[in-house]
C-alpha cells in the first residue's frame, strides 16, 4: 500500500503529538467478504506498523438503510459488476465512500456531534489545509 507509506503515515507522524487530532483507520468491506475481516484488519496494521488505531466495519442488511442509499449501493455494485447479494459496510452506506483508500477528516461540533471537513478518496493537499486552517490554529 504506497498510500499508507507516503500519505498517512507521514501524516500521522507530523500530527502525533497534536491532541487535537487523531488517526484511525476503519478496514470497510464492499467486496471480498471472506477475506475482510477483523482479523484481516489486525494483520494490516502489524504489517504497516501502524499506530493508531484501526477497526473493521463489516457488510450491513441494506433493506435497513433508506430507499435511496439502497438504489446508490445497487447502482455502485452494478457498475462494478459486483454481485448484487454482497452488501457493504454501514460507514460505506452511510457516508457514500466510492472506493479505497477512502478518506474522512472529522472535527467536533460545539455540541459535541462531529462535523465532516473531508469526505473524498485519498488524503491530499486539502487536508493539510484543512487541518491548518480549521483544528491547527
Amino acid at each position: 500500500h504506497v498510500y499508507i507509506k507516503h500519505a498517512i503515515k507521514p501524516m500521522y507522524e507530523s500530527l502525533a503529538n497534536n491532541d487535537k487530532v487523531r488517526f484511525l483507520a476503519i478496514q470497510t468491506t464492499f467486496e471480498r467478504f471472506a477475506e475482510n475481516t477483523p482479523e484481516s484488519a489486525k494483520d494490516f496494521q502489524s504489517t504497516y506498523k501502524l499506530q493508531f488505531p484501526v477497526g473493521h466495519d463489516g457488510a450491513v442488511d441494506i433493506s435497513e438503510l433508506p430507499r435511496r442509499a439502497q438504489e446508490k449501493f445497487l447502482e455502485s455494485m452494478k457498475a462494478c459488476n459486483v454481485d448484487d447479494s454482497s452488501l457493504p459496510s454501514s460507514l460505506v452506506m452511510k457516508l457514500g465512500a466510492e472506493g479505497t483508500p477512502w478518506s474522512i477528516l472529522m472535527a467536533p461540533k460545539k455540541n459535541g456531534m462531529m462535523k465532516i471537513l473531508f469526505n473524498s478518496f485519498r488524503f491530499d493537499e486539502r487536508v493539510q489545509l484543512l487541518l491548518n486552517e480549521k483544528l491547527l490554529v
